[in-house]
């Protein structure tokens, strides 16, 4: 057991492990292997949380104003939209990248497309 687990870089959990170990002719159970390891000081390392990078904040370009901040609140619909770009983690592993608009006023949201990747269009078609 211990071996195993030293052999996968502490990435093997009791799941994976006790797929190997059964492959090897070995029956044991995961809380037998959950005890061993902690019994030998052994923990596997939690993987890595993957996150795409959409926004490259030091990129020395201009960034534009924001106007809005010394403004009122918009009274009417339809003065000020709002943008969001963001990404979403469907269950499939892949990723979707959403971009809506609200209104200031109302908070409702008047245009929103989804796709797998982030083209111009994405932006325009939700306007």
């Amino acid at each position: 057991m211990v071996a195993v687990f030293d052999n996968h870089n502490r990435r093997y959990g009791t799941r994976r492990l006790r797929v190997e170990l059964r492959e090897m002719g070995h029956r044991v159970g995961r809380q037998a292997l959950r005890t061993g390891l902690r019994r030998h000081g052994r923990k596997a390392l939690p993987p890595k949380a993957f996150a795409p990078r959409t926004t490259d904040s030091t990129h020395g370009q201009r960034c534009a104003p924001n106007l809005l901040l010394d403004q009122p609140r918009p009274s009417q619909a339809n003065r000020v939209w709002m943008n969001e770009l963001t990404y979403l983690p469907p269950a499939n592993g892949t990723w979707a990248y959403l971009c809506a608009f609200q209104d200031g006023c109302t908070k409702h949201v008047v245009g929103w497309p989804v796709r797998a990747d982030v083209p111009e269009a994405l932006v325009t078609s939700a306007l």
